[in-house]
């Protein structure tokens, strides 16, 4: 019989669907946009899960606008900070990006978006653990 007791952590975007790709910038978009909907219409702007959401936000939006702020990009909710630590350190060119390349051997990655996306991946999945203690994906 499943367990049918309700899950003690409750994020409206988690977990991820099962076919998730993390190289497919319009899998970033969805998720970026249920990111912003749950931040502004859900989550109280003086708890730590606020700050942690605009992280996990930016994270998702950067994955899909990787020329922010250099080229287009959608519009987002002013609401949502961009004084949070990821995105300060995008804006700012202060990120160690010096891994984005590991993954042009374990995955194939040849263009420097894929790559960045990856690495965003590993960035997204550490930083979402905060307060997200299970499985990623269903």
């Amino acid at each position: 019989m499943a367990d049918d007791k309700p899950s003690p952590v409750s994020i409206p975007f988690l977990p991820l669907p099962p076919n998730f790709n993390a190289l497919d910038m319009h899998h970033w978009n969805a998720l970026s946009k249920q990111i912003e909907l749950c931040l502004v219409t859900e989550v109280d702007i003086s708890t730590p899960k606020w700050g942690w959401g605009c992280n996990t936000f930016w994270l998702a939006f950067i994955a899909t606008c990787p020329l922010f702020p250099s080229r287009g990009w959608s519009p987002w909710d002013p609401r949502i900070s961009v004084d949070v630590q990821f995105i300060t350190g995008w804006l700012n060119d202060n990120l160690d990006l010096g891994s984005c390349n590991s993954c042009e051997d374990s995955l194939g990655c040849s263009d420097s978006e894929a790559s960045l996306m990856f690495f965003i991946w590993g960035m997204f999945c550490k930083h979402v653990a905060l307060f997200y203690p299970l499985p990623l994906l269903q």
